[in-house]
């Protein structure tokens, strides 16, 4: 089994520091590399750097100003993400959760197993 998470509707993002407010529907996962001046100077992938990033628009309230600044990271850095699924737009989209006895254990049953 696996979760569709649809990227057009992630809302927030949490990392390591805490969530962030995704701005603008604008999450997006691709291939990434870091540059210098428009060349590559380490591609995703290499020396055991995940090969999938993301990035998205947040902003970001100062007490004089505001700042829409970019977000962008490897895929792994992520822990979890927020995703509105709109009911009334439709419903097929809403992904299904296993039910209890469908492939989540419970603590005791955790524990059981362990």
């Amino acid at each position: 089994m696996s979760f569709d998470i649809d990227t057009d509707n992630v809302t927030d993002v949490l990392l390591s520091d805490g969530w962030h407010h995704v701005e603008d529907l604008s999450f997006d996962i691709d291939s990434y590399e870091f540059s210098y001046r428009k060349s590559p100077v380490h591609s995703a992938g290499n020396s055991g750097v995940c090969a999938v990033g993301f990035m998205f628009t947040e902003c970001v309230r100062y007490p004089t100003h505001v700042e829409r600044i970019l977000v962008a990271g490897p895929l792994t850095s992520i822990l979890s993400v927020k995703v509105d699924y709109d009911l009334s737009d439709d419903p097929d989209k809403t992904p299904s959760l296993p039910l209890r006895g469908e492939g989540l254990l419970t603590l005791p049953e955790l524990q059981e197993v362990h």
